[in-house]
């Protein structure tokens, strides 16, 4: 039977909620760059949910551990643009621990055609 993840406490703050302004449709990217080009990582689960301008909820979900092998998985600068409405958005965004050793995670920079302010 598999754990339930758990958030991760010792190391900061993993529980961010963001005011995210979206413009029109461009691609909104997370990455570990400013420029939205750098693969990221995250030990080991980040999960990302927004509330839209008209009040629907819409999650993203991704896991980085591999199965718990002791080698975090890094990923592309993702397009998560389908996440959000043109407007004020709400996001949440919590990491999590899965495997229960190690954590940390890339810088996570959200670019493109929205601007975030944290709440």
């Amino acid at each position: 039977m598999r754990r339930r993840p758990r958030p991760v406490r010792p190391a900061g703050p993993n529980d961010r909620t963001w005011d995210v302004r979206v413009a029109g449709t461009a691609a909104v990217y997370l990455s570990a760059s400013a420029d939205g080009t750098a693969p990221f990582s995250v030990d080991d689960i980040v999960d990302i949910t927004v509330v839209t301008p008209t009040g629907s909820t819409r999650r993203w979900q991704r896991d980085f551990s591999l199965n718990c092998n002791t080698t975090v998985d890094s990923r592309a600068a993702e397009n998560i643009r389908t996440l959000f409405e043109p407007g004020l958005n709400t996001m949440r965004v919590v990491l999590k621990d899965w495997c229960g050793y190690d954590v940390g995670n890339s810088d996570l920079w959200l670019t493109g055609a929205a601007g975030a302010t944290p709440r």
